[in-house]
């Protein structure tokens, strides 16, 4: 593969994946702040997970840049990269086809959000139905993908100088993908099932439903993991079937994103799905308590207030 040709798929894949990656982040600082302003009596724990995902987010903002020098990431994406388009002449193409090792640590971190997002949606699948092995055979696959990640980035550091080398040995990014596709499928899958047999088996205000979609809003919520998905599967089939393009470079910018949406949208859904109840589901029966022989006593008992079903949310 020639090195012009590779730089010039690289600038414009890795732009269009920039461009809806800078969407996504919009998306990702207002699911954030609206979980701090919202959820502050959250667990310690899960504040921390929340806390750590954002900044994993922050850190790969803009990983586009880096494959051109190490410090661009300070100037505006879209500028630099007309800048580059138009002085194209006096640039080095071999200085701007090498990989700088920024770039496998965006491609590094941002696999790790993915598994930190499938472990946590693993962890409420087995909270919910009770059934260890599905989350042990999820949090394996998540495992294997982790593993798969970092053995890819360093190898990918040490024999893949530039964009052509890397696609032309691409087998390591296609298992790396492949295992998080495989990790992903299934704990959407499960999620998706144990919503539907719960409401099978059980009234509309049931607890175990009620509990579930406490942590969860299945319309918005399977919307993004369904993306989530669909595009680890993208990146599968444009991998194999037109490398030289870069289009799955695009698409695997965005992936943090993706996750990181996925994840914040079914914390802060828990607040829309209180609104919900509280304005839909009938009140519980008003006990009154057992009328006095005297009048003048009525006054002395309160009445009981009426209890929604969101308090235990």
């Amino acid at each position: 593969m020639s090195t012009d040709r590779s730089m010039y798929s690289t600038l414009g894949a890795s732009e269009i994946g920039a461009l809806l990656s800078m969407g996504l982040s919009g998306i990702v600082v207002a699911q954030v702040y609206t979980y701090a302003r919202r959820f502050s009596n959250d667990p310690v724990w899960l504040r921390i997970f929340v806390c750590a995902i954002s900044c994993v987010h922050r850190y790969t903002a803009l990983p586009p840049l880096s494959l051109f020098d190490e410090n661009t990431h300070r100037i505006c994406e879209l500028a630099y990269t007309i800048l580059l388009m138009i002085a194209m002449h006096a640039i080095s193409v071999t200085a701007a086809a090498r990989i700088p090792a920024s770039v496998y640590m965006c491609m590094l971190v941002g696999s790790i959000t993915g598994i930190l997002t499938q472990v946590f949606f693993a962890r409420r699948i087995w909270i919910l139905s009770g059934k260890p092995y599905i989350t042990f055979a999820c949090w394996v696959l998540a495992a294997f993908r982790l593993v798969s990640s970092v053995v890819s980035a360093v190898s990918s550091f040490r024999t893949a100088p530039n964009w052509g080398d890397y696609v032309v040995s691409g087998t390591r990014t296609f298992v790396t993908v492949l295992s998080g596709a495989f990790a992903g499928h299934p704990t959407d899958g499960c999620r998706d099932r144990q919503t539907h047999s719960v409401d099978r088996s059980n009234g509309s205000h049931d607890k175990a439903r009620l509990r579930w979609q406490s942590y969860t809003l299945p319309h918005a919520h399977e919307t993004y993991t369904t993306v989530n998905s669909s595009a680890s599967m993208a990146i599968l089939i444009l991998l194999v079937t037109a490398p030289d393009n870069y289009a799955w470079l695009a698409v695997l910018i965005c992936f943090p994103r993706l996750f990181s949406i996925s994840l914040l949208t079914s914390l802060n859904a828990r607040a829309a799905f209180r609104e919900d109840l509280e304005s839909t589901l009938p009140m519980e029966s008003i006990r009154f308590p057992q009328v006095p022989a005297a009048p003048s006593d009525i006054m002395c008992h309160a009445v009981e207030e009426p209890r929604y079903p969101t308090e235990a949310l």
